[in-house]
């Protein structure tokens, strides 16, 4: 009778821990804005010398130094996650 007793408190037990949801879970971006604009600027000083007059249509450079900016972002930031209470 008191084996029987056990294994019902063990189970209560099994059944509340499994059913509790996981911890919530959020995510945000750390970045280090010094490196990220030293990264950027060294990205910009590799670049050859940029066309003097824009074209008919568009400035390609735009891209180009887009493209700095946002490789810059990705090596400077790093992805920081938090439990939620």
């Amino acid at each position: 009778m008191r084996e029987i007793e056990k294994l019902r408190s063990l189970l209560a037990v099994l059944l509340f821990t499994a059913c509790t949801p996981p911890p919530q879970r959020t995510w945000h971006y750390d970045c280090d804005a010094t490196s990220q604009r030293e990264i950027f600027l060294s990205c910009l000083e590799r670049l050859p010398r940029g066309p003097e007059r824009l074209a008919v249509a568009g400035n390609d450079w735009d891209e180009v130094v887009a493209e700095c900016r946002d490789t810059a972002t990705r090596i400077a930031c790093k992805v920081v996650w938090e439990v939620v209470p």
